[in-house]
């Protein structure tokens, strides 16, 4: 079974846990975030630091033409069970 690559930067290695963090994404119409906001700390500045580096880098799908972006998106992140190596 593959994991993907965004997948696999997510794995945070830590303690398991219960923790949610919140941040504001925005993005251009070509799907490149431009600004990352945390909103709600995991209450670990090592593990946000790191989530946020990684929704920094991602790419988005682009807009459909003549369609602008709405930003910005909400993205609330929980620990759960994935497939990391």
């Amino acid at each position: 079974h593959r994991v993907d690559r965004r997948q696999r930067q997510m794995c945070i290695r830590d303690r398991p846990g219960t923790y949610r963090v919140a941040f504001s994404l925005w993005h251009t119409a070509q799907g490149r975030i431009e600004q990352v906001r945390l909103l709600d700390t995991s209450g670990q500045p090592a593990r946000d630091s790191r989530l946020r580096e990684v929704l920094q880098a991602l790419r988005l799908a682009p807009m459909p033409p003549g369609m602008a972006p709405r930003p910005p998106l909400t993205l609330l992140v929980v620990p759960g069970q994935a497939d990391c190596p």
